[in-house]
C-alpha cells in the first residue's frame, strides 16, 4: 500500500530521522521563495494557484518543522533510556528486575566509597560497582554515589573526614584510646633509658543497625519518564543520611548505640559562655588555643548553620570578621584559617548545649561501616496495592578516641 506524503513525514519522526526532516522542510521553504521571487521579476502580483501553492508549501514547513522538534525529543528520550540500560554501561536488565521487584537483594560494600569521599581520595577513578548476592551482572555505580554523597553531606563530623573503618562482618571490635602520650627525655651517656608510656586503653565498636521501608507504585517504576534509579538514590540515601548522622552529630552516649561526637559522656574538654549558649568571639578563640598545636594544624570546626549565621554578627576588637566565607562548592568556610563544616544535626547553640567542636576531627572521632548497605526489593510484601517495597539497612558506629585531639563549647548560665 503506497504511503502519503504525510504518512512519511510521521515515520521519519517516529524514526528519529530529524535530519531528513530538515531537509524536506529547507526544499518546502525554498519552493514558496521561489513562486515569490517568480511574481517580484515580473513586477506582478500572485495569481491565485501561485497564492494556494504558495501557503501549501509554508503550511508544510511548518508541520515539517513541528515533526522535527517531535523527533529530536524522541531520539533524546530513546538515548536516554537505552544509555541507563545498555551493557555499555554500568547497568543491566537484573537492575531493572531488582527495581520491579523480582525479589532480587543487593548486598553494597559500600564502606570503602565513604571511607574514600569522607577522606576526599580523588586519585583513583570514582567507580562503584552494586552486586547482586546471586552473582548477576553490575548495576548503576550512580545509585551507590548518590547514597553515599548524601551520607557525608548531612554530617559535619563525616565532612571533616574522621576515620573510617570498614568491616566485613559485624563482630565486636576494639580501638585504643588515648588520653595522654608519652614524652622522650635526654639521657646522659652510660645512663638507662626511663620508661614513659602513654595513657591508653579502649572503646568497643559495634555495628548498630538502621534502615528503613520504601514503597513505589507499578505505574511510576514502568513509567519510562520516571527517573526510578535517581529517586531511589537520593531518598535512600538522604534518609540513611540523615539516620546516621543525627546519631554522629549528636550527643548520644554509646552505651546502646552510637557515640555522638558532641557526646557529653566523654571526657573531651569544654569552655563555656554566660550568654544564652551564644559563643563569643573570645570564647571561640579559647576554644581554639584550648586544643594542642599538633591537633589545631589539622583541625576543623563542626557546627549547626545558625549558630554559623551567629558567628558570623561577631567581630574582633578591631570589627573584622574572623570568617572567611566560602567562594565556591568545594572550598568551605573558614573560622581562624580552619574550615567550617555545617550540618542541622548538630545542635543549635544554647544554655547547656553542645553546640561547636573543634579538632583533629580523623584523630578524634572513628566511624565504622559494617557489612554493606543492603537493598532488598519484594512485590509479594503489598501485593493487594500494587505498590513494590524496598528495604534498605546498614550497619555502623562511631566512638570518640582520642580525647586530646578535640574539644567542644557548651553554653551554660542564661541571659
Amino acid at each position: 500500500m503506497k504511503h502519503t506524503q504525510n504518512e512519511t513525514w510521521r515515520a521519519l519522526a517516529l524514526a528519529g530521522n530529524a535530519e531528513e526532516l530538515r531537509r524536506l522542510k529547507k526544499r518546502s521553504l525554498e519552493s514558496a521563495e521561489q513562486i515569490l521571487d517568480t511574481a517580484i521579476l515580473e513586477n506582478r502580483a500572485l495569481t491565485s494557484n501561485e497564492e494556494v501553492e504558495f501557503e501549501n508549501r509554508k503550511n508544510e514547513a511548518k508541520e515539517l518543522d513541528s515533526l522535527v522538534s517531535h523527533s529530536q525529543e524522541r531520539r533524546a528520550r530513546i538515548q536516554r533510556e537505552t544509555s541507563r540500560y545498555s551493557s555499555s554501561d554500568d547497568s543491566s536488565f537484573e537492575w531493572r528486575s531488582f527495581l520491579r521487584g523480582d525479589n532480587v537483594k543487593l548486598d553494597v560494600a559500600y564502606g570503602d566509597a565513604v571511607a574514600r569521599r569522607v577522606a576526599r581520595d580523588t586519585t583513583r577513578p570514582e567507580r562503584r560497582d552494586l552486586v547482586t548476592t546471586s552473582g548477576l551482572a553490575s548495576v548503576p555505580t550512580s545509585v551507590l554515589n548518590e547514597i553515599v554523597l548524601r551520607l557525608v553531606t548531612e554530617s559535619a563530623v563525616l565532612q571533616a573526614s574522621p576515620r573510617a573503618l570498614n568491616t566485613a562482618s559485624g563482630e565486636t571490635i576494639k580501638v585504643p584510646t588515648f588520653t595522654s602520650y608519652g614524652t622522650a627525655s635526654f639521657i646522659s651517656e652510660g645512663s638507662a633509658f626511663a620508661e614513659n608510656d602513654p595513657n591508653a586503653s579502649s572503646v568497643e565498636m559495634k555495628a548498630h543497625k538502621v534502615g528503613r521501608l520504601l514503597q513505589v507504585s507499578d505505574e511510576l517504576i514502568m513509567d519510562t519518564g520516571f527517573d526510578i534509579e535517581r529517586f531511589l538514590s537520593e531518598e535512600l540515601g538522604v534518609s540513611v543520611g540523615q539516620a546516621i548522622a543525627s546519631a554522629i552529630d549528636g550527643t548520644n552516649t554509646g552505651t546502646s548505640t552510637v557515640q555522638g561526637a558532641f557526646s557529653t559522656a566523654t571526657s573531651v574538654g569544654v569552655t563555656g559562655t554566660a550568654a544564652s549558649g551564644a559563643p563569643t568571639i573570645g570564647e571561640i578563640f579559647s576554644l581554639y588555643y584550648s586544643v594542642n598545636p599538633r591537633y589545631q594544624q589539622n583541625g576543623s570546626w563542626l557546627m549547626n548553620p545558625a549558630t554559623l549565621q551567629h558567628l558570623s554578627t561577631q567581630n574582633d576588637t578591631q570589627g573584622r570578621s574572623l570568617l572567611l566565607p566560602s567562594l565556591s562548592e568545594n572550598t568551605p568556610t573558614t573560622l581562624l584559617g580552619r574550615p567550617v563544616y555545617t550540618s542541622t544535626q548538630v545542635a543549635s547553640y544554647g544554655s547547656a548545649v553542645s553546640s561547636v567542636i573543634f579538632g583533629d576531627i580523623s584523630r578524634g572521632y572513628y566511624v565504622r561501616f559494617a557489612g554493606g548497605l543492603k537493598v532488598v526489593s519484594s512485590r509479594d510484601f503489598a501485593l493487594n496495592t500494587g505498590l513494590v517495597t524496598y528495604r534498605v539497612e546498614a550497619r555502623v558506629d562511631g566512638r570518640v578516641v582520642d580525647t586530646s585531639a578535640m574539644k567542644r563549647f557548651v553554653g551554660i548560665g542564661g541571659a
